[in-house]
């Protein structure tokens, strides 16, 4: 049997085959689109369906005296206590209508890509919630000049059309993050940054220190991110079209370095995918002419660590 049919069967729309194929076709274009959320840490906990907690553990800073042991005596303990960061999570959700003015297959084919669609959509809400959370409340900005190393604006409203963003930007953002022991996700930082801005550190003149993806990968051990362009002065560069601007005289595209664990997310486990066959409502669709697909999702996302965070604007 095909998987369309009977899809004109009132109901029958939300039958276990169909709603199964639409629930993969979503999935399947949500988490690969997540740009910013795979680098969120998971709740600890969530103390209502709208608040979620998140545990930030301290860097330990013991002195070789503190840390030195003595024969047959057992040492004191060190104080280790986990702060919590909780938000409050919101729903999301997006839905379209299909009408019944097809052949099956083609009812079939275009719940599909309405799936696909809607999928992709909810991946950049969600990366844009956590944007508006990073971006906007991180305290470390780093402003571009008009020339590598030269004079960087004093801040967004003074950067003008010829600042642009070059490799030694990426540099200081670095070398920020080693001064405060930032962690790393794994060996390295990892930058997120927008195609146009992208297209300038791949251009510059007499650079150096852009590393091409195989250059620092092993084939089979090491994982490539979605987007990845190469890694410039320990930075991982993640390009993603998905970056929210600020308006000042001129559009800025901002790029956000940082280490591991910078921010908490909640988990994927509140997605869901809603069908609502022809006729599924009743006498508000009393000529079966109308189905549903929809997405759904819980979510919030909140600073753990923001010396673990810079944005180059």
């Amino acid at each position: 049997m095909n998987d369309y049919t009977g899809l004109r069967n009132g109901t029958s729309t939300s039958s276990n085959a169909f709603l199964n194929k639409v629930v993969r076709q979503v999935l399947k274009n949500f988490e690969p689109n997540l740009v910013f959320d795979q680098f969120g840490e998971a709740p600890v906990d969530e103390t209502s369906a709208d608040n979620v907690i998140w545990a930030k553990f301290p860097a330990l800073s013991f002195s070789p005296a503190q840390a030195s042991l003595i024969d047959g005596v057992t040492p004191n303990d060190q104080a280790f206590t986990a702060t919590t960061i909780s938000a409050a999570s919101k729903q999301y959700g997006l839905y379209v209508i299909i009408t019944d003015k097809l052949k099956a297959k083609a009812l079939f084919n275009i719940a599909m890509i309405a799936a696909e669609i809607l999928g992709d959509n909810m991946a950049r809400i969600c990366d844009n919630v956590i944007q508006n959370e990073v971006f906007d409340n991180s305290t470390k900005k780093l402003y571009c000049a008009t020339t590598a190393g030269g004079t960087p604006a004093a801040n967004r409203a003074a950067t003008g059309a010829t600042n642009r963003m070059f490799t030694y930007d990426l540099a200081r953002a670095s070398t920020y993050l080693s001064s405060v022991n930032a962690p790393k996700n794994g060996n390295t930082y990892t930058g997120v940054i927008h195609p146009l801005v992208s297209h300038y550190l791949k251009t510059e003149s007499g650079a150096g220190g852009l590393l091409g993806i195989r250059q620092y990968t092993v084939a089979g051990q090491e994982s490539i991110y979605k987007g990845e362009v190469g890694m410039i002065h320990g930075v991982r560069m993640i390009e993603s079209s998905n970056v929210k601007t600020y308006n000042s005289t001129v559009t800025i595209y901002p790029t956000i370095v940082f280490g591991a664990r910078a921010w908490g997310v909640t988990e994927l486990q509140s997605l869901e995918t809603v069908v609502k066959g022809f006729g599924s409502a009743g006498t508000a669709d009393p000529m079966n002419q109308r189905m549903t697909i929809g997405v759904k999702k819980s979510f919030a996302c909140k600073i753990l660590n923001d010396e673990s965070i810079v944005v180059i604007e």
